[in-house]
């Protein structure tokens, strides 16, 4: 066999390190594309960057080593695990049919400890905060009702392009976590057994008229996960830009 002279094995192994770095840099220009869409992917694990398609809310994100998230339109399920989670495993959305839309929440499947949120869509005329009272009065009462559920979601009043606490979130962790591109706030609220643990916790972020609604939280189910998940929540929500159609 004929041996390699060293330069010649130096500029190879130069060139595969090049050829790795540009593959690298190419990953990051070109995200995985999560959505309905043809072409598009309903799962992705990170670490790498993903494009996210929810129709009204287009998104770029970075996922981090062990963050997973899941397609299942019109919700996406969001999780940090070190091993891949089964769809018996993974909270799911819950949707009760309404005559001018829907009422949802997600319901978890007995993992209390699972770090986990799930995020929704919404358009900001939904929310009390874009109506004035006369407007309102106009309103029919499922649409009233549908204002009223998202003032429980994203509990803030929301003024001059910041949101701020209001009475809902007197008793909770409340953090700004706005950036030049969007609005937002994380909230979370300590369980009453173990202040080191999360009982449920969400955010809300705001980019022109959408609306992402970032829910940890089953109605019939307090939860048992780290209270530093809202530091892992941040980071995250640190590396997404709204991508306009």
């Amino acid at each position: 066999m004929k041996s390699i002279s060293r330069h010649k094995y130096i500029a190879a192994v130069a060139s595969f390190a090049a050829l790795i770095c540009v593959c690298a840099k190419a990953d990051d220009i070109n995200p995985v594309k999560i959505g309905d869409q043809a072409g598009y992917v309903k799962t992705a694990d990170g670490p790498l960057a993903v494009s996210v398609d929810m129709e009204d809310c287009t998104f770029d994100m970075q996922l981090s080593k062990n963050q997973h998230i899941k397609y299942n339109g019109p919700d996406i399920i969001f999780y940090d695990a070190t091993q891949v989670a089964s769809d018996g495993i993974l909270p799911y959305l819950l949707q009760a049919q309404m005559s001018s839309g829907y009422s949802w929440s997600f319901k978890t499947r007995g993992h209390a400890d699972l770090k986990w949120f799930g995020m929704m869509c919404e358009n900001k005329s939904d929310f009390y905060w874009s109506a004035n009272k006369k407007s309102l009065d106009d309103q029919t009462p499922e649409t009233q009702q549908i204002m009223e559920d998202n003032s429980d979601r994203c509990p803030a009043d929301f003024k001059n392009g910041k949101f701020s606490p209001n009475k809902k979130t007197k008793n909770l962790i409340f953090r700004p976590i706005d950036n030049n591109q969007w609005s937002g706030f994380i909230y979370g609220n300590p369980s009453k057994r173990d202040r080191s643990t999360l009982a449920y916790a969400g955010f809300c972020l705001i980019h022109n008229d959408s609306v992402i609604i970032g829910s940890m939280y089953d109605p019939d189910k307090n939860l048992t996960v780290p209270i530093s998940f809202l530091d892992e929540i941040s980071d995250s929500l640190s590396t997404l830009k709204f991508t306009d159609k």
